[in-house]
């Protein structure tokens, strides 16, 4: 099983380079895994020996130290620990194929030398050889991961042009990691410079795989695509969702370098949120590419794909409903029955009971005619036609019938229907 449909010679490496790349990456694999182990005793002293900011909200929530460092540390290594894993898997089965080796190399470099996700790596800045390794760790982390999405699934840039913000991505990833204390850190460029090439760059890796999924890639890579798209869309919403509630309490966590720097109860909690969730959530990501590589056939990422729409989209919708409900009958109940009144809650969550599958199903034939139509026009044809049967007592019209279902339904090149006589 392939990544994609060109032929072997042009996908798969043979020979000597094989042998090649195989020694590389076990010897990178070896190295990140060593680094993870020796990095865990530095971050447990780290969490072990928290900030005051950080002690003062941990005992203004219960929380031992003790369980506060297990707790963040279980997480890191379950993230390290998962990419590791599927990395490896991923390389035991299909280490010939050259896209499959570069995403096995990026799951290594990510889940050990990221810098944001999992903090366990940064622990190791405390040792005079820990720098080093932290700096060139998140160099590896960040130009796999930037350059996999040109890449994938077939192992090669399109369109031709990505080629050019892929470029781009790698140089400005030199002074990002290399020249952090300097005027050339992009962070520290004017944001008219640094705010549109940020989004210049996302949005090329957007556009390039739009493009490929349209003009170039085969059914099968298309199902790849939306493995790995769709767990990337996942991770984006809610780390959107994060940013966007911490807004409503007067903070960015895009901003914020530490939990230290939290310093109130109710953003320290939303501190603990990010510390914990982005690890968990970003698991997705090696899932995902497990799936897309080994098991794409497995599971029908299309119903997935239809359900999160379905589901989102009305969760989304009786949450306002609620909350706006909650909101108007409160401020008209005040005026009849007094200041407190639990009834709108209550009419609130009956009216929601009420809306549910009503509400399922008009999201459901409106996602179903957006983004499903062919589905949708041939259930509504499928379903015409089980009325017309139930009907009908006329063979002839039944049978004309018939064929036009299959020709609208399934399209055909020809239809003809024969009639056994007893």
């Amino acid at each position: 099983m392939t990544l994609n449909t060109k032929p072997s010679s042009e996908i798969q490496l043979q020979g000597r380079a094989l042998t090649l790349a195989r020694a590389a990456w076990l010897a990178f694999f070896t190295v990140a895994t060593i680094t993870l182990l020796v990095a865990f005793p530095a971050r447990w002293a780290e969490l072990t020996h928290p900030g005051p900011n950080t002690l003062a909200s941990l005992i203004a929530l219960g929380w031992s130290v003790s369980f506060y460092a297990v707790s963040s540390l279980v997480v890191e290594a379950i993230f390290a620990v998962a990419y590791l894993l599927v990395g490896l898997v991923i390389f035991l089965r299909r280490s010939d194929d050259r896209m499959a080796l570069f995403i096995a190399l990026t799951l290594v470099a990510f889940g050990v030398g990221n810098q944001t996700i999992a903090l366990t790596l940064p622990a190791l800045r405390e040792y005079s050889w820990g720098e080093v390794v932290f700096v060139f760790g998140g160099f590896a982390a960040w130009v796999t991961f930037t350059q996999f999405p040109y890449l994938f699934p077939s192992g090669r840039y399109v369109p031709d042009w990505s080629r050019i913000p892929a470029l781009f991505f790698f140089l400005l990833l030199i002074p990002w990691n290399f020249m952090v204390d300097s005027p050339l850190y992009p962070p520290a460029w004017p944001p008219v410079i640094f705010g549109p090439l940020t989004v210049f760059l996302w949005g090329s890796i957007v556009v390039s795989q739009i493009y490929r999924y349209r003009r170039v890639s085969t059914p099968i890579e298309r199902q790849q695509t939306k493995w790995v798209m769709y767990a990337l869309a996942m991770i984006a919403v809610s780390l959107i969702l994060l940013v966007l509630t911490t807004f409503f309490y007067g903070s960015n966590v895009l901003t914020v370098h530490s939990i230290e720097e939290l310093s109130t109860s109710d953003l320290f909690i939303f501190g603990l949120v990010a510390q914990f969730g982005s690890p968990l959530v970003f698991l997705l990501l090696p899932i995902a590419f497990a799936f897309s590589i080994l098991r794409y056939r497995l599971w029908d990422i299309d119903i997935l794909i239809r359900r999160t729409l379905i589901y989102g989209a009305l969760t989304a919708t009786l949450a306002l409903v609620y909350f706006g409900g909650v909101v108007m009958l409160q401020q008209l109940f005040r005026a009849l029955t007094g200041p407190s009144s639990e009834l709108a809650v209550i009419v609130s969550t009956l009216a929601i009971a009420a809306l549910f599958n009503p509400l399922r199903r008009r999201v459901q034939n409106a996602i179903d005619r957006a983004f499903y139509r062919r589905k949708y026009d041939a259930a509504r044809v499928l379903a015409q036609f089980a009325a017309t049967a139930r009907d009908e007592v006329e063979l002839e019209k039944l049978t004309a019938r018939l064929v036009e279902v299959v020709r609208e339904t399934m399209q055909p090149a020809s239809v003809g229907l024969w009639l056994k006589k007893k």
